[in-house]
């Protein structure tokens, strides 16, 4: 499957848009049902369901990961992060279905929001360490960093920013053997306003 922006990829795989391809992910990630994700992108709970079913047909690593995740989480009590932060998760094995759910939900989520936590931390202390003088890191907005700097500064501030997030070798960071080496690729935007580069 070409590399790209995932939201595209699952959404012409599926035969929907962006947004529903979008919406669809997050789903996977979040343990969201068919009735929220009907909602959300304007269809019949019935093509939901079926965009779930088929979701799970096309990428059947994605739940396959799930499970995994959910399995180790139950005999852990826990989940870790890329860099190995661990989250405990006490209602892991209770026997209320709600508060179990809930936590498995915590577990997936956690290795997939928590493990881009970690990698978005990194890249701040990289790009400070980086970045001109004059340059300014201001803001994270979950995978974002948002940078002032004066107009004379744009090209080398921006090439900074690239190499701060770009340039993080996660195998060389975690302790665990079985996380591959994936490239990390930034998209960079320089605008007057943060609002005008979304």
């Amino acid at each position: 499957m070409p590399c790209g922006d995932i939201y595209t990829t699952v959404g012409n795989e599926l035969g929907v848009d962006r947004k529903a391809g979008k919406v669809l992910v997050l789903s996977m990630a979040y343990g969201v049902g068919p009735d929220k994700i009907a909602k959300q992108i304007g269809c019949t709970v019935q093509v939901a369901r079926k965009l779930l079913t088929d979701f799970a047909d096309k990428f059947p690593n994605v739940s396959g990961s799930k499970m995994k995740v959910i399995g180790a989480a139950r005999n852990l009590e826990y989940v870790t992060t890329i860099l190995n932060r661990r989250r405990y998760l006490p209602d892991i094995n209770s026997r209320d279905i709600g508060f179990k759910a809930s936590a498995e939900r915590q577990a997936f989520n956690t290795k997939i929001q928590g493990s881009a936590a970690d990698i978005i931390k990194y890249a701040m202390i990289r790009a400070y360490d980086r970045l001109p003088k004059e340059s300014k890191l201001i803001l994270t907005v979950h995978d974002e960093l948002v940078t002032i700097c004066p107009d004379h500064l744009v090209d080398e501030t921006k090439e900074m920013i690239r190499e701060a997030m770009e340039g993080i070798n996660i195998t060389a960071l975690s302790s665990r053997k079985d996380i591959a080496s994936v490239p990390l690729l930034a998209d960079i935007k320089v605008v007057q306003r943060w609002g005008d580069a979304k």
